[in-house]
């Protein structure tokens, strides 16, 4: 058989029923319990599944008794039913990854880890590593990104609980935005502060002449001269704050405290005349440069993390709910004699709550059963929940 279904099945309408009496359907049909993969959402749902299809099995074997070729199927079934392949996502892809790992070229057995917990251990190995990395940069990474011990001088974790939840977050093919931010080396400061130099020394000629027709249209409305005057209000303010700090501050408080003045007076549009829209965008390059440079650590941090924490399990030999997936993906796509060991094993495989599945478990089942001419796939789900 290779005929793939898909059932829309909304809360309420019987989607555990549908189940249980199509797996009694096909072992009337010849396709053997062990030889189908259920697969649901929970460990509660996975027991409540398995508990039912055990009550039909049953009903199903008294019923069949007239009938010799029925019986014996559901004789088989009953049989079967304690080591049915009933799995959460997770429970199918830990079973596969111990049932085939000489195939896949893994340890016979690993231990299962928290990844929060790993998170948590290494992230303090890796500010230990601070000094040494980054050098007479770092009291610019850390008054830059926030960092609780230097802005507040307190003890709080807020900047370390805010990188594990970011961490925690990023899948397997997501990207970490701004996916190259802006290192403040000495460089890079010097720029801003030659940026900073210019702008300041333009303030005196932004007192736009009345008489040009820009001004004379922006004036006509009360709205438009209130905008322009907020615009220079705003800037000015940024470069006036920035330029009353010490050389040595200038750079940190400026992003700590004067940006929003910034950002303020960057997103006010109004037709302004040739110097203010310079001295504008003199003042974007700036903006631009001190955010990238606000996200510069954080960026770095979460992506040496997982860095760190991959390298860590597989030293332990250690694994994780996600690697259970990420493995199993990784096998499934690159070793054919594990994909038709796995279609030889499972002629049927039925998902339930599809729509909660993310392209990675997806992809599994698509090579391993949509992709065959001799296995089914049959999913269901409520699309109002995906």
């Amino acid at each position: 058989m290779s005929a793939h279904q898909v059932v829309e099945a909304s809360a309420g309408t019987g989607k555990t029923y549908w189940i249980e009496h199509e797996v009694i359907r096909l072992i009337e049909t010849g396709v053997s319990l062990s030889g189908m993969l259920l697969v649901t959402f929970t460990e509660k749902a996975t027991a409540e599944l398995q508990a039912r299809i055990r009550k039909r099995i049953a009903k199903s074997l008294l019923a069949s008794a007239s009938d010799p070729v029925r019986h014996l199927r559901f004789l088989q079934a009953e049989r079967d039913l304690d080591t049915a392949s009933i799995f959460t996502i997770h429970g199918f892809c830990n079973q596969t990854l111990g049932d085939f790992a000489f195939e896949m070229r893994e340890h016979l057995s690993a231990t299962l880890v928290n990844d929060g917990e790993l998170r948590k251990m290494l992230l303090p190995v890796l500010i230990r590593e601070w000094p040494a990395r980054f050098g007479a940069n770092l009291p610019d990474l850390l008054y830059l990104s926030g960092f609780p011990n230097v802005n507040r001088g307190d003890n709080s974790n807020i900047w370390e609980n805010n990188v594990i939840s970011l961490a925690s977050r990023i899948g397997p093919r997501d990207r970490i935005l701004p996916a190259n931010p802006v290192e403040p080396t000495a460089e890079n400061i010097q720029k801003i502060s030659s940026l900073m130099e210019t702008c300041a020394a333009q303030l005196g000629e932004l007192r736009p002449d009345p008489r040009s027709e820009p001004m004379i249209q922006l004036f006509k409305t009360r709205t438009g001269a209130n905008l322009q005057s907020r615009k220079i209000k705003f800037l000015t303010a940024f470069v006036r704050e920035v330029k009353a700090e010490s050389d040595d501050s200038m750079f940190r408080r400026s992003v700590r405290f004067c940006l929003p003045f910034l950002k303020d007076g960057l997103d006010i549009e109004i037709p302004g005349d040739g110097k203010l829209e310079n001295w504008t965008r003199q003042l974007q390059q700036v903006y631009d440069l001190l955010c990238s440079m606000q996200y510069y650590l954080t960026v770095v941090t979460v992506s040496e993390l997982k860095e760190k924490i991959q390298s860590h399990k597989l030293s332990k030999n250690l694994r994780s709910y996600d690697d259970m997936l990420t493995q199993l993906h990784h096998a499934v796509m690159q070793h054919e004699s594990l994909r038709q060991k796995l279609r030889e094993k499972y002629k049927v495989a039925i998902v339930d709550e599809f729509q909660d599945t993310d392209s990675i478990q997806w992809e599994i089942f698509q090579k391993l059963f949509l992709e065959s001419q001799t296995n089914s796939l049959i999913i269901v789900g409520d699309p109002k929940q995906a």
